[in-house]
């Protein structure tokens, strides 16, 4: 357990370093993708409410340094890995989540 946590920290760790450079080939595309959802994920789940509306979530995502491009695509991958879900009117609703299991689940996305 302990192991998946320091792995997605260091996913994390080295999403932000990798977004700070432009590269020419896709080497580094799922230590991004993984570390963008850690992160993602973690600004969802530090809010107060279960339940976010979708500006709260672009506030946040946009925080994080996450464009409107990759919003969507990083919100359907942690919603088909049941991390989050949407309530009947839109809202993003996390799932339980603390911020040590963030980093074993941002791992698993990274392994997946």
């Amino acid at each position: 357990m302990f192991e998946k946590k320091l792995k997605g920290a260091w996913i994390i760790h080295h999403a932000q370093k990798l977004n700070e450079i432009k590269y020419a080939d896709n080497t580094f595309d799922n230590t991004l993708t993984a570390g963008k959802a850690g992160l993602l994920l973690s600004s969802l789940s530090k809010d107060d409410e279960s339940e976010i509306t979708s500006s709260k979530v672009q506030a946040l995502s946009t925080y994080v340094g996450i464009t409107i491009l990759e919003r969507k695509p990083l919100l359907e991958l942690l919603k088909e890995k049941e991390l989050i879900d949407y309530s009947k009117n839109g809202d993003v609703v996390t799932l339980g989540l603390t911020q040590h299991s963030i980093l074993e689940h941002t791992a698993n996305i990274f392994d997946r």
